[in-house]
């Protein structure tokens, strides 16, 4: 299955589009382009946002929103919103949480893989002792099919033995 992750803080409700479809607000164009974007101030002239129904008295005086990926497919949006009375962010704040935004993305792929290598492994072990169940079968068919061998050449020997003992009853 696919993991969605939408996090971030103080995220007003406007920016994830709750008055028009899910997905059309800015954490939607985010995961609709997989592009990190930088917003400041008053987004009323942005054509990317003009279906944005926004509340300006809960819109951020700036935020920066991330597409977070795992093995290039997009898994989420990370979005971090300043604080009223804070500087704005800069392109250079937009461009250190994209580092961290990535090493996240190679935590989660790391985890990923470590939880695959584990059901492997799990299979792996699995097969193993059925393999080793199916050589004990075949092992005792075969120590079965020697002792029917030995008792069939037994069998022959004596009634062979009987056959040459003179005054034998056949």
């Amino acid at each position: 299955g696919s993991v969605t992750i939408v996090a971030g803080i103080d995220i007003p409700v406007q920016a994830i589009g709750s008055r028009i479809p899910f997905g059309q607000g800015i954490l939607g164009w985010v995961a609709e382009h997989g592009e990190d974007l930088l917003l400041n101030g008053d987004l009323s002239a942005d054509p990317r946002f003009c279906n944005v129904v926004r509340d300006k008295a809960n819109q951020p005086v700036s935020a920066m929103c991330w597409a977070l990926k795992s093995e290039g497919k997009l898994i989420g949006v990370l979005s971090v919103n300043g604080k009223e009375g804070a500087p704005p962010y800069t392109d250079e704040d937009l461009d250190k949480g994209a580092t961290v935004i990535s090493l996240v993305s190679i935590v989660l792929d790391n985890v990923r893989l470590y939880f695959e290598q584990q059901r492997r492994i799990a299979m792996i072990s699995r097969m193993n002792e059925d393999f080793m169940l199916a050589q004990q079968q075949i092992a005792q068919a075969q120590d079965q099919l020697l002792q029917s061998d030995k008792m069939a050449s037994v069998g022959q020997l004596a009634a062979g033995l009987k056959a040459s003992t003179p005054g034998a009853i056949v």
